[in-house]
């Protein structure tokens, strides 16, 4: 896989920066390695051509404020079959390990707090078949909690699942007696789990004939240790070895005949294979060009805020990201901060950043140069902390924004009539405008007949992912002012209050992921939950 150069993603002060954007910004949204130390004030880059095929992903992006406000800103294996402790749960016979996956629709995501909006002032399986995911379901109680996500299992064909709703309709003593289905697995409900501390939670399983439902552990974990009652209700506890990540299955079965004539085969249990993450994305930031702006204090916010907001997001390998950090002070230049990631280009696809793909994979993309770099311009008034003056920059929801930039929250689209190369990120893959027509067809070429849409006419560009279209209820419009400036498309229009508005006002800014932010990421392939403000 090739690798080409990522995106920048600045914020600038200024009432007239819109138009300033491309002469303010440094090397340009994607013409900046992450090894390249070029001043922030350097000219933009261009979209050039490479080939008459691709041409080298290139463009800039400028964020402004008004003069009330501060401007825009593989999974690891399974652990192997033990036996479970009697206490713990009913024993089972090995010849019941022969269990049955449900069909789920699309990867179940386990959500830290279903209440927590964005704040109103701103922008492991056992050998015979696969897991069974269960139902998205809330998470509650601790500063930190845990995630937990679901396995997918395979789905049926239509012809099952129409014999399948026929015998449901068959009654119950006939189903239990010669059609037996094995349970189904609801959500689960995860409670606590600060550093350090067990995680609670319960598989919720119903059988479809009212039989009395067991649980048994099908694999345990490989770095700690989970006790699981008689009513599902489980709790893991770390061991010495565990990195954040680890992985355990429990086993939904059923008192019934375990007898279905339309599957021979058929395996009377239902496995949940949970997935637990705590701290399993870390930071090492190398404070380089400017490090002396960088005091003990803001570095201590910065990887404050960066964890914080990395615990959203469920990993199944322990990831670390590397960013190379510069500061400066110019109150002249209008630059608050940004940040960029490289791209890894797989062959006629869609571009992740070096960020994306590592978070996504487990694998490092790049070898040992940076993921990502951030840039901070310290001449502003930055509060550092939970408490954030009316005449003050939240520092916490910058990085915020930044970071969703190098996470994927960019785009290669450029001006009208620039956008002649072949070369998309995943971001832009969803851009479509009112009607539905996407903006970059499948032979990656740029539909030409949206350019006046680009700066607002003909109604604009959306993003179009289904998570984020679910959580708005509509397409996300996107940021697109005329005259056109780099901030365009990259940002969702000033209409929303989101953290990735193209400009945010001075004071207390947005902390939590809103749930069309996390539609967004979970979009760009990312498995999300959301979490409580820092």
């Amino acid at each position: 896989m090739a690798r080409r150069t990522g995106h920048h993603r600045w914020l600038q002060l200024g009432a007239a920066s819109a138009g300033l954007g491309a002469a303010l910004l440094g090397v340009g949204v994607a013409g900046f390695a992450a090894a390249d130390t070029e001043s922030p004030s350097a000219a933009s880059a261009t979209h050039t051509e490479s080939s008459p095929a691709k041409s080298e992903p290139s463009e800039s992006e400028s964020e402004s404020e008004s003069e009330s406000g501060a401007s825009d800103t593989s999974a690891p294996s399974d652990a192997e079959e033990r036996e479970t402790d009697e206490d713990d749960v009913e024993a089972e016979s090995s010849d019941r390990d022969r269990d049955r996956d449900e069909e789920p629709e699309a990867p179940a995501v386990v959500d830290a707090d279903e209440s927590v909006e964005a704040e109103d002032d701103t922008d492991v399986a056992e050998e015979d078949s696969p897991p069974v995911e269960a139902a998205p379901a809330a998470v509650s109680g601790s500063e930190r909690p845990w995630a937990t996500v679901q396995a997918p299992a395979p789905r049926r064909d239509p012809v099952e699942n129409l014999v399948r709703s026929l015998v449901a309709g068959l009654p119950t003593p006939v189903r239990r007696s010669l059609f037996n289905e094995a349970p189904e697995v609801g959500g689960q409900v995860m409670l606590g789990g600060a550093a350090g501390e067990v995680i609670t939670g319960r598989v919720e399983a119903v059988d479809p004939e009212g039989d009395r439902v067991v649980y048994r552990l099908g694999a345990r974990p490989a770095a700690g240790s989970v006790v699981l009652g008689a009513d599902g209700a489980w709790t893991y506890t770390p061991g010495v070895g565990f990195d954040g990540v680890d992985t355990f299955v429990i086993v939904a079965d059923d008192t019934g005949s375990h007898i279905n004539l339309l599957d021979v085969f058929w395996a009377p249990g239902t496995r949940s294979s949970v997935l637990v993450n705590q701290g399993a994305v870390t930071f090492d930031f190398s404070y380089t060009t400017g490090a002396e702006h960088w005091t003990a204090d803001r570095r201590a916010a910065l990887t404050s805020a960066a964890v914080h907001f990395a615990d959203n997001f469920v990993v199944r390998k322990r990831v670390r990201l590397d960013y190379e950090v510069t500061g400066w002070e110019s109150a002249g230049t209008g630059v608050l901060a940004s940040a960029s990631s490289g791209l890894t280009v797989p062959d006629d696809d869609f571009l992740e950043t070096w960020v994306q793909s590592k978070l996504r994979t487990g694998v490092d993309p790049n070898g040992a140069a940076a993921d990502g770099v951030i840039n901070w311009n310290f001449a502003y008034p930055w509060a550092i902390g939970a408490t954030v003056a009316p005449d003050e920059l939240d520092f916490t929801t910058v990085v915020i924004h930044e970071l969703m930039h190098s996470f994927g929250l960019l785009t290669m689209v450029q001006a009208a009539g620039a956008n002649t190369g072949r070369y998309w990120t995943v971001y832009d893959s969803f851009i479509s405008d009112s009607a539905g027509t996407r903006a970059v067809g499948a032979d990656l070429t740029w539909n030409s007949a949206l350019d006046p849409n680009l700066t607002g006419g003909n109604g604009g560009l959306y993003f179009t992912g289904p998570n984020a279209v679910a959580a708005q209820g509509s397409p996300i419009p996107l940021y697109v002012r005329g005259p056109w400036t780099a901030s365009n498309v990259a940002h969702v229009s000033d209409d929303l209050d989101e953290v990735m508005n193209a400009g945010v006002d001075r004071g207390p800014g947005a902390r939590v992921l809103s749930p069309v932010m996390v539609g967004i990421l979970r979009d760009l392939g990312y498995v999300v939950i959301t979490r409580p403000a820092a």
